[in-house]
């Protein structure tokens, strides 16, 4: 079963701080880490990772 995507932000939100969370992204969604934007929040990037 696939997490809701309110699941899995509240997840992300708790789980990671915003260094951890640049990391990962990084590490394993190259293509969202390259769309960040300098002095996006950390709860921007958790919605651009979850919904594109």
């Amino acid at each position: 079963m696939t997490p809701a995507i309110p699941d899995l932000r509240q997840y992300l939100t708790a789980a990671y701080g915003d260094e951890e969370l640049v990391t990962l992204c990084a590490d394993y969604f190259r293509d969202v880490y390259e769309n960040f934007a300098a002095g996006m929040t950390k709860a921007q990037k958790i919605q651009f990772l979850v919904v594109g």
